[in-house]
C-alpha cells in the first residue's frame, strides 16, 4: 500500500547554558488507501485539532509550531491523497 506522509512538527531545544541545539522533524505515516473511513476520518481530525490548538502548547515547551501556510499544503493534500472507498476522507 502506498503511504501518505504527514510532517508532525519541527522542534528545537537548549539545553541548560550549553550551546546546543537540535532541530528534528517526527512525521506520520498515513496510508493513501484506507479501509476504515471512519478511523481514518477520526486520524485526520486529530491532526486538524493538534494543528490548530497546538502551536501555543508547542511554542511553551521551546517547540516550532507548523506555519500556517505548511498547514494549509497538509490539509489540501490530505483531500487529494487519502481514499476510502474511492472518495477523499478529508473534506467529507
Amino acid at each position: 500500500m502506498a503511504a501518505f506522509i504527514m510532517c508532525l512538527g519541527l522542534a528545537g531545544n537548549v539545553f541548560a547554558e550549553t550551546i546546543i541545539n537540535g532541530a528534528g522533524a517526527t512525521f506520520i505515516i498515513v496510508y493513501k488507501k484506507q479501509t476504515n473511513c471512519a478511523n481514518a476520518k477520526a486520524v485526520l481530525d486529530f491532526f486538524d485539532w493538534a494543528y490548530k490548538s497546538g502551536a501555543e502548547m508547542a511554542r511553551s515547551l521551546e517547540y516550532v509550531p507548523i506555519p500556517e501556510k505548511v498547514y494549509s499544503v497538509m490539509e489540501k493534500s490530505w483531500a487529494k491523497e487519502i481514499r476510502c472507498g474511492g472518495q477523499a476522507v478529508w473534506g467529507r
